[in-house]
């Protein structure tokens, strides 16, 4: 229903990739890993491509015109580092390995993008009433998840070889997972239609 009413709004904003996207790999998981109990080895791999790249499309819109070279140079660097870690990801026990490089490298974009997002907002010294800004709450919603995952997809190869509970640990990234989409979707209700 949100998304019915939001439509023109979520048709022309920057985030629309990256909410398709969401759409999308919850569908995915849901009903082809889930219920017709496909393996995710490729998806884990497929996925942070996709996401960097709506990410990126983002934080470039966002922030154009002035750090389009920087993120070209950005855009760059996440293919060499993309390409690692298809070398990287040779079989289903290195798979979270190459997570945890592409993982790291998308977070440390969305970081350095954060940074540039508040600097370009005081700089313009507008739309300092953040809570009404939808933008706000999309990279609000990044930042929370990407920074509280971040070492579990770091550490997620030494935890599934360890004795730990994997399943124990993976709980956060579903609980994170969880408070991203409500933070997105809230970003989706404060879009204004046109």
């Amino acid at each position: 229903m949100l998304f019915y009413v939001k439509k023109t709004a979520i048709n022309s904003g920057p985030f629309t990739p990256f909410i398709w996207l969401i759409g999308f790999s919850t569908f995915y998981e849901y009903f082809i890993t889930h219920l017709l109990y496909t393996d995710a080895y490729y998806w884990f791999q497929i996925y942070p491509f996709l996401s960097f790249l709506a990410i990126h499309y983002f934080f470039n819109n966002l922030l154009k015109p002035k750090y389009q070279k920087l993120f070209k140079w950005l855009f760059i660097g996440f293919i060499a580092v993309y390409i690692c870690s298809l070398f990287v990801w040779i079989n289903k026990s290195t798979m979270y390995l190459a997570m945890a490089i592409n993982r790291t490298y998308i977070t440390l974009f969305i970081f350095l993008s954060v940074a540039l997002w508040f600097r370009k907002l005081m700089d313009d010294l507008k739309d300092w009433n953040l809570w009404h800004n939808p933008n706000f709450y999309f990279i609000l919603s990044l930042t929370l998840y990407y920074a509280s995952t971040l070492f579990l997809f770091l550490a997620s190869n030494f935890i599934l070889k360890s004795s730990l509970q994997f399943t124990s640990y993976w709980q956060i990234n579903a609980f994170a997972g969880i408070f991203f989409r409500l933070l997105i979707g809230f970003g989706i209700w404060k879009m204004k239609t046109d």
